[in-house]
């Protein structure tokens, strides 16, 4: 589905398409880049007119439903809104493809396209609204010129890559097909990943956006010299392109002549290969791309002392009096400064059998002045001599202290004074952090999948996680985990990183290939904040980006955690983090308590556990949502199953704010009677030999919302009972279609 002013790129959307089992029930498309819109309208939904792909069978379970099920969403603003709302009836999700582009912003283009994310350009929309993409062109030569120049090469269309010649410190990224920024200056890979902030939200706001951006410096000779295409031709018989960039010396940022080297540049031609749309199956995108052989061009890189890259040659023609001079640029695809090769042992990689927990290696980041007071939340999840792993310590414990055999065994982490660490606010340990992943590597412990980091206040739920890598292919490059829940951290840092508190994974290939690198590396982003972030700026050097995984919880929130328990997300629940900044999750406990309470309970059946099911008693016209194994809810009237899905906000962000985070909320109704009464988990117990669990919900009548009188039939209500099958973790392949999978009976 598209509007008529959708352009769509129909090469990349069959290689996007393709990567889906079309028999399945599917549902892909993209948010808005503008938060605004995600939060006035929902973070749930395609937007329509950067388009959305609905597989057959789901468009044949909705067309039965979508006449009375638009009627039922008469009050939601837009068509791919209440295709959503009903999809969701459904029990689809929505999956999120990066390169759908509902263009929900204002100005110039630029800065975005010049940053395209690591994924093919599916769509464009809403090209009136912004600046003309080409300069001297009018928007329709614009887009008939990019439209060209992405049927010589579809894959590799505003793909970024990144080249540094370090004789005279110039950084040259490219956005192929669209244009080259020549900086005359060294700059770091994560900065380069983020766009150039020359646009407005869609409602002429200066921010926030669903991505990471970088203000354009003031100083006129920090900000790059830009090239835009000027022309592509094939130039290897079907196997190469060459495409030629001109300097417009007015266009994006005003001309200054500033006394650095190279601002004489005219010309910067790029020499690709085609892309092979099979690549993009790799999730990570690098290190398997040709490398050019350099035959008659060796000469010319030893001369020039030139930064030797992979993949790309890159000519700059320079007008300095009557000669004329080109040099040329080995260069690497995606932002990968480093060519790795990996080897391994044979009975690490040859063993077929699937992931289970001996596969993975846990590093957690503790401290002598902390481990004894947060040893409850790593002894729920620890399990000696079935778990692998270390805490990692800045000193040896005091003779005195005995170490408990519940917890991993400890280790005391390697000097760290040596390295830089400039950022105003931080602490210097976040180095010592970093550099746990390469500690634990280099214990060459055997049969090693993955290297799992968390600290020692995350809770892992081991079986989820074990569920969650299963899905990925352990021989290749992965880096697992989960964003921030608060915008406002997600700003102040990065999209791009997993944060460290909810723990992220790292596959064995990337672990070898990152350790390499990552005491220089940490050196050269001295002034980033956290480990988390310094690990995350070292894996954007080999070009890895995050895979977003919903259950990891950095839980960066303050206040009640209802609101998100009561609605997660449709994902196994991974971990939890940032427990004493939260209230107790049962009341009338304490928290270690509480979560000693769900522990226990997710032992019974983890893939269910936090899993939200709705039934409907048609009769009373009640809504019953249960959180299987925290909490249930009872509604006196019939909700939409889109409201059921947005939590309550019962919380504040990190910060203290009452907002934004990256999932929509919902407001507690000042009406008490229109509020749910809420039950909270008693016990459970098995009631089918294996088959089937009951749990029992107890009402608490003071908890989250004060009692009232409510003159409505049900206030009397004192428990609810759920008989459910166990979960079967494979029905997790099945995500996108989760209710019809998930047998269960409320009472």
């Amino acid at each position: 589905m598209g509007d008529d002013d959708t352009i769509f790129f129909t090469e990349n959307l069959v290689t996007v398409l393709a990567k889906y089992d079309h028999n399945e029930m599917y549902y892909i498309g993209g948010n808005s880049e503008s938060m605004e819109q995600n939060v006035a309208h929902t973070y749930d939904m395609a937007y329509g007119g950067g388009g959305f792909a609905i597989s057959y069978p789901l468009v044949a379970a909705l067309v039965k439903i979508l006449d009375g099920c638009i009627n039922r969403y008469a009050a939601l603003f837009g068509s791919d809104h209440k295709v959503q709302a009903c999809i969701s009836e459904i029990g689809v999700q929505l999956t999120k493809e990066l390169g759908f582009h509902q263009t929900d912003i204002r100005g110039n283009l630029y800065g975005l396209l010049a940053a395209h994310p690591m994924a093919p350009l599916v769509s464009l929309h809403h090209l009136d609204a912004v600046n003309p993409l080409f300069f001297d062109m009018t928007q329709v030569e614009s887009l008939k010129k990019l439209v060209s120049t992405y049927k010589m090469d579809p894959g590799r269309t505003l793909q970024k890559s990144v080249c540094y010649d370090l004789i005279r410190n110039w950084t040259i990224s490219v956005s192929w097909g669209y244009n080259v920024e020549l900086y005359r200056s060294l700059q770091m890979p994560n900065e380069l990943q983020m766009p150039f902030k020359t646009f407005k939200t869609w409602r002429g706001n200066d921010d926030p956006f669903t991505f990471n951006t970088r203000l354009v410096s003031l100083n006129p000779c920090e900000r790059p010299l830009v090239f835009y295409l000027d022309r592509i031709e094939d130039v290897g018989l079907g196997e190469w392109t060459q495409s030629s960039y001109k300097i417009y010396e007015d266009v994006l940022f005003k001309k200054f002549n500033c006394s650095v080297p190279g601002v004489k540049v005219q010309y910067i031609n790029v020499t690709a290969s085609y892309f092979k749309p099979e690549l993009w199956k790799k999730a990570w995108k690098s290190l398997v791309f040709p490398t050019i052989k350099l035959t008659n061009l060796l000469s010319l890189f030893l001369k020039a002392g030139l930064a030797i890259c992979t993949f790309f040659i890159i000519s700059l023609f320079f007008y300095l009096s009557l000669s004329l001079y080109s040099h040329n640029y080995h260069h690497s695809p995606s932002l990968h400064l480093h060519h790795f090769t990996i080897s391994h042992s044979s009975s690490t990689f040859e063993n077929n059998e699937p992931t289970n927990i001996s596969h993975i290696v846990f590093g957690i980041g503790g401290s002598t002045k902390t481990w004894q007071n947060r040893r409850h939340y790593t002894e729920l999840w620890w399990q000696p001599n079935v778990t692998r792993g270390f805490m990692w310590l800045e000193l040896p414990i005091l003779a005195k202290e005995m170490w408990p055999e519940t917890l991993p065994l400890y280790k005391v982490s390697g000097n760290t004074t040596s390295f830089k660490y400039t950022h105003m606010s931080g602490l210097r340990y976040e180095i010592r952090l970093a550099r746990i992943l390469k500690e634990t590597f280099q214990l060459g412990l055997e049969n090693v999948r993955w290297f799992v980091m968390g600290d020692d206040d995350t809770i892992f739920f081991t079986e989820n996680l074990v569920t969650v890598l299963a899905k990925y292919d352990h021989n290749e490059m992965y880096y697992i985990g989960g964003n921030s829940e608060s915008m406002e951290q997600n700003v102040a840092h990065t999209y791009d990183m997993a944060y460290g508190g909810g723990g992220f994974a790292i596959s064995y290939p990337l672990g070898a290939a990152l350790v390499k690198i990552l005491d220089g590396c940490i050196n050269r982003y001295a002034a980033l904040f956290g480990s988390d972030h310094k690990v995350q700026a070292c894996i954007s050097e080999i070009g890895v980006q995050l895979t977003k995984e919903l259950g990891f919880h950095q839980t960066d929130i303050r206040g009640n955690l209802y609101g998100l328990l009561a609605a997660h997300p449709m994902a196994p629940l991974v971990s939890l983090h940032h427990l004493d900044a939260v209230n107790p999750l049962f009341f009338d406990m304490t928290q270690v308590e509480s979560l000693k309470k769900l522990v226990s309970t997710y032992k019974m059946d983890p893939g269910r556990t936090l899993q939200k099911s709705v039934c409907y008693d048609l009769i009373r016209n009640w809504t019953i949502s249960v959180s299987w194994g925290y909490n249930v809810e009872l509604y006196r009237s019939l909700q939409m199953p889109n409201e059921l899905q947005m939590p309550f906000k019962t919380f504040k962000t990190w910060r203290g704010n009452d907002d934004p985070f990256t999932f929509n909320t919902r407001l507690v109704s000042l009406n008490p009677c229109e509020r749910p009464l809420v039950f909270y988990l008693d016990r459970i117990e098995d009631v089918g030999l294996g088959e089937w669990t009951q749990s029992s919900y107890k009402i608490y009548e003071d908890v989250l919302f004060k009692k009232f009188n409510c003159s409505v039939p049900g206030v009397k209500v004192q428990y609810i009972n759920v008989t459910a099958s166990y979960f079967k973790p494979e029905l997790w392949k099945k995500v996108n279609l989760f209710n019809y999978f998930v047998p269960l009976i409320c009472v």
